[in-house]
């Protein structure tokens, strides 16, 4: 694991303790982007199960969670 993050495309964040309660906190999503023609999926995975979702407001809810995660991160 630690070989992959000190790969150049790679960003490793931790969102402190201190920051409390956030979005996606009882779950972990990844977004899937490709190019086109395929068009972007998030994988969310959570205690009952994981679905795939790919309609655009989907897609968009979970970008603006990922910043709001992004945001909250310790700077390096």
């Amino acid at each position: 694991m630690f070989e992959v993050a000190r790969l150049p495309n790679v960003t490793t964040q931790v969102i402190p303790y201190e920051a409390g309660e956030y979005s996606a906190m009882e779950s972990s999503f990844t977004i899937l982007e490709f190019t086109a023609p395929v068009e972007s999926v998030v994988y969310v995975e959570g205690l009952i199960g994981s679905i795939y979702l790919d309609r655009h407001q989907d897609i968009g809810r979970y970008q603006l969670v990922f910043e709001e995660l992004r945001s909250m991160a310790c700077d390096q």
